[in-house]
């Protein structure tokens, strides 16, 4: 059975931005923590500034920094995750994430440079741990 998860009410016309999960069980079961840290990292990325906490950890992560952002490849220009399309939070390791999102211009597919450490708190909120810069490749 395939459960999702909205990450933006405004997006619930586009079906690539739509988080799915594979859900084991009957329909009335929980989403797993995955799914939860997954959610609410693709709603803070909408512009949900409520949606995650960051511990002290990731807030200095983060110093002088402009994350989170998206690039097109072909104009070059910075710009929030919320100005791109099909925004998709992926699990990459457990408690790793990372998200990627497509130019609404030119279909560029973006993914971002960091990966994200996070869990779901004892009071239920989403704390971002970490955002740490992935090793440049050449």
């Amino acid at each position: 059975m395939l459960f999702a998860l909205i990450s933006d009410q405004q997006n619930r016309d586009s079906p690539d931005s739509v988080i799915t999960a594979t859900v084991t069980g009957d329909t009335s079961s929980e989403p797993s923590s995955d799914e939860i840290v997954q959610n609410a990292i693709a709603k803070f990325l909408k512009g949900d500034k409520d949606a995650v906490r960051f511990t002290e950890r990731a807030q200095a992560d983060l110093y002088e920094s402009t994350w989170p952002e998206v690039c097109c490849s072909v104009e070059g220009m910075l710009d929030s995750p919320a100005s791109f399309k099909d925004l998709v939070v992926r699990k990459v390791g457990p408690g790793l994430y990372k998200y990627e999102a497509v130019c609404p211009t030119h279909g560029d597919r973006f993914v971002d440079f960091t990966t994200i450490s996070a869990y779901v708190a004892r009071d239920g909120v989403v704390e971002i741990e970490e955002v740490k810069w992935d090793d440049a490749v050449e």
